[in-house]
């Protein structure tokens, strides 16, 4: 065994990139238990999937997953929180006490896999140590504070669904609503923000009410980042770099002494 705890990949594009990254994790997660999110048959993730990653199952989105997320965020958020909802439905039916939960489709480090999977390791053990529930690479925090699902762990000692459940997501648009970085950066619908009747914020994914439970206290949550290692954010690399509030957001990171390319690394964030 690889030491390293269960891994759920989620993947939903179907793109030559899709394989590419899943490759690269599959490097990494070798010998570990490793189940794919996704909606797809056996066919499909043929297609996709690359023969050297080796899963236990495909697990489709759950039915409870879905309904958590209905009501807390808007209608273009919900697949993908579902599926986030999904990695902790399964992990907690199946007695899995650590995970990890990772964009397979359109993330992987530009480095040595052996090494990436030594410093997966390692944010394991400093969460029991600082006693974290959650902890995430760094996409968007040092940029806007933002806890981010993209390369993510967690541990099952919290009910993720109850703490959802008792989210207001309209209270937690409250909460950010003086931000310049929240209302700023992401697209909207109108002039207020929000969303058709019910009121949603639009920009309200998942990820942003992990981020509120993280300000309010009801979830131990963290960011860290790999010290001297190159990260590529497939996604974010088909749109053009784009500078927010004297930063550059880039789909290639790199961490190292405390920057993340020029700009500093927030204080809070873990150096791995």
């Amino acid at each position: 065994m690889s030491g390293l705890s269960p891994v759920y990949l989620k993947i939903n594009r179907r793109q030559p990139m899709t394989t590419r990254c899943l490759r690269f994790w599959a490097s990494v997660v070798a010998g570990a238990d490793v189940y794919l999110v996704c909606d797809w048959d056996e066919a499909t993730a043929a297609e996709w999937v690359p023969p050297e990653l080796s899963y236990r199952e495909l697990v489709p989105t759950s039915d409870r997953a879905s309904a958590a997320v209905h009501g807390k965020v808007p209608p273009r958020w919900r697949k993908v929180g579902a599926a986030q909802m999904t990695t902790a439905d399964h992990a907690t039916a199946n007695g899995i006490g650590q995970y990890w939960s990772i964009d397979g489709d359109d993330t992987m480090f530009v480095h040595d896999p052996a090494g990436v999977r030594a410093k997966m390791i390692d944010v394991e053990a400093v969460m029991s140590e600082r006693d974290l529930s959650a902890a995430s690479l760094d996409f968007y925090h040092t940029y806007i504070d933002h806890w981010c699902f993209g390369v993510a762990c967690f541990r099952s000692d919290v009910d993720y669904f109850g703490l959802l459940a008792a989210v207001d997501p309209r209270e937690a648009g409250r909460h950010f609503a003086d931000d310049a970085r929240w209302n700023a950066p992401w697209g909207t619908r109108d002039p207020s923000g929000r969303f058709g009747r019910d009121r949603v914020v639009v920009n309200m994914n998942l990820d942003w009410l992990f981020t509120y439970m993280r300000d309010v206290g009801t979830l131990r949550a963290a960011s860290f980042y790999f010290d001297d290692v190159y990260f590529l954010h497939a996604g974010l690399e088909l749109f053009p770099v784009f500078d927010q509030f004297g930063y550059t957001m880039r789909g290639l990171y790199h961490w190292k002494d405390g920057a993340l390319w020029e700009d500093p690394v927030r204080e809070n964030v873990i150096r791995i």
